[in-house]
């Protein structure tokens, strides 16, 4: 049964946009934290799986978007490697140190901008990406902030300078 509604759309969006600032301000009282908080600590294991299963609903959107195998003419594998655990995206014009993005964001990114995607990154396999990052020495300067001995980044720095 379809029910029309006697709320004009104007009446409907000062209804729809009450009703978000009354949640707002809900959200931010330390009671509604708190039962947030514990909500959280209770259902950790089940709000990670769902997180996971997003994630990776994510991934395979986004390698199916660049066509679910290595961009690579000169992929070693056969027809380039269609494996999606060896699949990573990559920067195409070595920018990936500027914009570093968490992985769900970056799917999201390239899924909502598909066009400029297209140009920015591509779908190597695993060899390939680390084959190309090894020969455009995209390497340099990526030492991780980290790293608490000192004596190893400085071997490291003398190594890179060489």
């Amino acid at each position: 049964m379809n029910k029309k509604s006697h709320w004009t759309p104007e009446q409907l969006t000062i209804i729809r946009e009450s009703q978000r600032r009354i949640q707002r301000e809900k959200i931010k009282t330390p009671e509604y934290q708190a039962k947030i908080k514990t909500y959280r600590h209770v259902n950790r294991t089940k709000i990670a799986d769902s997180q996971k299963k997003k994630n990776l609903s994510l991934r395979q959107k986004v390698i199916e978007f660049f066509g679910a195998k290595c961009m690579n003419p000169k992929c070693l594998v056969p027809n380039g490697c269609s494996d999606i655990r060896c699949l990573q995206i990559d920067h195409i014009q070595m920018c990936g140190q500027k914009d570093r993005i968490p992985i769900p964001s970056l799917y999201i990114h390239i899924l909502n901008n598909k066009i400029t995607a297209k140009q920015e990154y591509q779908l190597l396999c695993a060899n390939c990406n680390w084959i190309k990052r090894h020969e455009k020495n995209e390497n340099k300067g990526c030492i991780k902030k980290s790293i608490k001995n000192r004596s190893i980044m400085e071997f490291y720095q003398m190594k890179v300078k060489n």
